[in-house]
């Protein structure tokens, strides 16, 4: 969402969408559900005579770090999420009535607003559904269409993530996951989160143009893989561990592979086999909490040693992929990373500069001269340093999160002060040495050889591997509608430029939505 650009249209969707997750997420919930035991539950509960206390949710909002003296946007929010409120039959009636209408509507294409698909007042039944409120009394018939509606959803509305439909809201100009807020209602007025973001940008020199580069919105991965830290620990350094389940608090975490690569066509893409996984300060809840979910946050590294075992000072947040692989292995089965994760990492890759490349092109032309504006290469010659941010789920699918352009300093080499951080500095170190020798080996006239720690990716041949993936997916035309053809791909280079996040999963089509 940006100012003055288009913003009203965006957010439109953004409503369409959000509302739509909605009801989805209530058909997920009754889909799993089990008619016999909801029933003997509520039977029990009114025969007690107790009743649970009023525990209507609040929004989490922690005070972002980096506000560099500016004030922070208040936000003021829509009701939302209800645990007090029963999911009523009414509730799921509505529900399913709206995610019929949506498989309609979305088989003839995508609608334009909320009203194609739901009225208001429907809105305002299902806007309070919390999975962690009683259900009411539910009959098999009401589970089985529930799953029926599950299956027929496409993959393109991402009902697989769903649980509570959180949402999360980035600065396109943040970093360290400074300003990153996740929402789980509806703000009385959209421009209130440009302004939030305004608020939490970078700031000093560099934040005359916070207010203008705008947010990203996007669906949050409610069912991420998670990981043992202290298992982790353990494998990290080198002490004996047999694990199959691992027990105690378990951590969301995501994973940074670097690339490199020319942005010239055809483009040549070079990942670096090794990287690190970055966990969370605070144990993984379902709840929006910021700490639990954001897994770049900066406070636990400048925290007391008090703090330590929430994720401080002395914790250490980040492992090699190496380590990684080997708690694969342990929790998941051998070579789940070689076989499982790795390809799906290097499909998304190929995935995004096949989007790059389509008409009109992102990248330079194969033909173009040298130029050079502000130190930065126009022609595409010039190999760049990518840093590409995944998240896995529960199913062990990847999504693509985020993609960095990294330059030499902070950006790169930023780490944890003492021990906690010495896995990344190293990490980074072997990083940087090994990309001197690929650049050397680039230059070389004849090519020199590409060193083992790099394996290449790309180039593909672009119009040959576009046009196999739209004769075998579906999805692709309807959503093309959305992104209005191809204008939206230097939209998508922007993104890109900015550091900000773009909901990809491993499928190409999921990646457009």
């Amino acid at each position: 969402l940006q100012d003055q650009n288009h913003f009203e249209e965006e957010y439109a969707f953004f409503v369409l969408d959000f509302k739509v997750s909605q009801a989805l997420a209530i058909m997920k919930h009754v889909a799993h559900q089990c008619p016999e035991c909801v029933l003997n539950e509520h039977r029990h509960v009114a025969a007690s005579g107790t009743d649970e206390p009023d525990a209507r949710s609040e929004l989490v909002m922690r005070e972002p770090e980096g506000l560099w003296g500016r004030e922070l946007e208040q936000i003021k929010w829509q009701v939302g999420p209800d645990h007090s409120q029963i999911i009523s039959e009414e509730m799921i009636a509505v529900a399913l009535a709206i995610s019929e209408r949506v498989l309609s509507t979305y088989n003839q294409g995508l609608p334009q607003d909320c009203s194609a698909v739901m009225t208001d007042e429907e809105w305002n039944l299902i806007r309070t559904f919390s999975p962690e409120a009683q259900l009411s009394c539910l009959t098999p018939a009401m589970v089985e269409s529930a799953q029926t509606v599950i299956k027929r959803v496409p993959v393109f509305l991402q009902s697989c993530l769903l649980r509570s439909n959180i949402w999360l809201l980035k600065p396109s100009c943040g970093q360290f996951g400074r300003g990153i807020l996740l929402l789980d209602r509806l703000p009385e007025s959209p421009g209130q989160l440009l302004r939030w973001a305004s608020s939490v940008g970078r700031g000093g020199r560099k934040g005359n143009n916070d207010s203008k580069e705008g947010c990203v919105l996007q669906k949050l991965v409610e069912y991420p893989h998670l990981l043992n830290r202290t298992e982790l620990a353990c494998i990290g350094s080198g002490k004996p561990v047999s694990i199959t389940k691992p027990v105690g608090p378990m951590f969301k975490y995501n994973l940074r592979v670097w690339v490199a690569v020319t942005l010239r066509e055809p483009a040549r893409a070079y990942l670096y086999n090794e990287g690190f996984v970055s966990i969370a300060m605070q144990e993984f809840t379902p709840s929006p909490d910021a700490w639990s979910h954001i897994t770049n946050l900066r406070n636990g590294d400048r925290s007391t040693e008090e703090d330590d075992e929430q994720g401080g000072a002395g914790v250490q947040r980040r492992w090699s992929i190496e380590d990684f692989s080997s708690y694969l292995e342990l929790v998941e089965g051998a070579g789940t990373y070689g076989t499982t994760i790795l390809p799906q990492i290097q499909k998304t890759i190929c995935s995004l500069f096949r989007a790059l490349a389509q008409s009109p092109s992102s990248l330079a032309p194969e033909t173009a001269e040298e130029e050079v504006i502000a130190g930065r290469s126009l022609s595409g010659r010039k190999l760049r340093r990518l840093g590409l941010d995944f998240l896995i789920d529960q199913n062990l699918a990847v999504w693509l999160l985020e993609v960095n352009f990294l330059k030499n300093g902070y950006a790169t080499g930023h780490s944890q002060k003492g021990s906690a951080g010495e896995a990344k500095r190293t990490l980074v170190k072997k990083m940087l040495e090994d990309e001197t020798q690929l650049r050397i080996a680039l230059a070389s006239e004849p090519q020199g050889t590409i060193p083992a720690s790099f394996q290449q990716v790309l180039p593909l041949s672009f119009s040959d591997t576009h046009t196999r993936h739209r004769a075998k997916s579906s999805g692709d035309a309807a959503v093309g509608t959305r992104l209005k053809d191809s204008a939206w791909l230097t939209w998508l280079w922007r993104l890109i430029d900015m550091t900000c996040l773009l909901c990809t999963p491993h499928d190409s089509h999921r990646k457009k939505k």
